[in-house]
């Protein structure tokens, strides 16, 4: 009787051990497709972050324009940079200013690396002047998402499309001149031409590529 005992006690170990052993390989191979699965997470919360931001951007512009604003005197002044942005067109109430309570109303994202410019041209969209554009950096990983949740093609070596844009400058009310733009002023490349918004590779390969997602706030 205790050595039917014995033996059912160590085969309820055994099977225990097992059990045990089972769950520890679940939960590690679990672990693995759980970080795959954060990464990407983080990367669709940071795309839809840029792409809610620059919309916003968007709907400020269009809505300053039905109020009167002229294309020229929309401003990007803020209480954080104080210089790059001045432009002596605005009306002086900030009624034509996209960050401020008396015009747009968009509260001013001082994390992102970004230029609001009128020097560059997409491609196949408007009449053929420069637009009025946000123009931000990113991380690659946020910046093949974006592009997936805009339905770019991601063709390039690095994924994104490889479009550099590199003569902007900081947005005063004036607009470069489209007929003399050279081709770090246009995106031309197949994936993003014609097309308001997407993401690209700037500059660089491999793990010195620059990844930037451009937004048309204006198309002229």
């Amino acid at each position: 009787m205790m050595r039917n005992s014995s033996g059912n006690v160590l085969v309820y170990i055994l099977i225990a051990v097992a059990m045990l052993a089972g769950l520890s390989y679940a939960v590690t191979q679990g672990g693995r497709g759980g970080d795959d699965y954060i990464t990407g997470e983080r990367a669709r919360a940071g795309a839809m972050k840029l792409l809610d931001y620059t919309n916003a951007l968007a709907n400020a512009v269009t809505q300053l324009t039905l109020r009167g604003c002229d294309e020229t005197q929309i401003s990007f002044d803020n209480q954080i940079d104080t210089s790059r942005y001045n432009n002596a067109l605005a009306p002086s109430d900030e009624s034509c200013n996209i960050f401020s309570l008396n015009g747009g109303g968009v509260q001013y994202d001082e994390a992102l690396d970004v230029i609001y410019t009128g020097d560059y041209k997409i491609g196949d969209v408007g009449t053929g002047e420069m637009e009025l554009m946000a123009d931000i950096r990113t991380s690659q990983s946020v910046c093949i998402k974006i592009n997936e949740i805009l339905g770019v093609d991601n063709t390039g070596a690095d994924g994104p499309p490889v479009d550099k844009l590199s003569a902007g400058d900081y947005f005063d009310g004036s607009y470069g001149d489209a007929g003399a733009a050279t081709s770090n002023q246009l995106i031309s490349s197949s994936e993003l031409k014609g097309r308001s918004a997407g993401c690209r590779v700037n500059s660089g390969t491999g793990d010195s590529a620059i990844y930037r997602f451009h937004k048309a706030l204006l198309i002229r």
